[in-house]
């Protein structure tokens, strides 16, 4: 399982940048204002990265006798390849997502 060591405090500026890149914007929208890194809700995600943290909770859905984990990813969402990097597998195409499946 991997470890997730404490955040250093030089590095939240990098990973802000990480998480303002990865934001997804459907084609044709204006990008969000830089400001939206400041918001509450968005918090935990400066904290962590993305791959530790999803690594993490599905080894502790394993290890809690979960069989699978779903998600759904729009089509046109980047992140459907990080998904499919972590062993999710489309499951079902609809007209505008995926739905996903990561058997643990």
């Amino acid at each position: 399982m991997a470890e997730i060591r404490p955040l250093q405090s030089e590095e939240i500026p990098l990973l802000e940048e990480f998480l303002y890149q990865a934001i997804f914007i459907p084609q044709g929208l204006a990008p969000l204002s830089r400001r939206i890194l400041k918001e509450s809700d968005l918090e935990m995600y400066i904290k962590d990265f993305r791959q530790q943290l999803m690594t993490a909770m599905l080894d502790l859905l394993k290890v809690k006798g979960s069989p699978s984990v779903p998600l759904s990813v729009s089509k046109d969402n980047p992140a459907a390849h990080f998904y499919k990097r972590l062993g999710f597998v489309t499951v079902e195409e609809r007209e505008d997502d995926y739905l996903m499946l990561c058997r643990l």
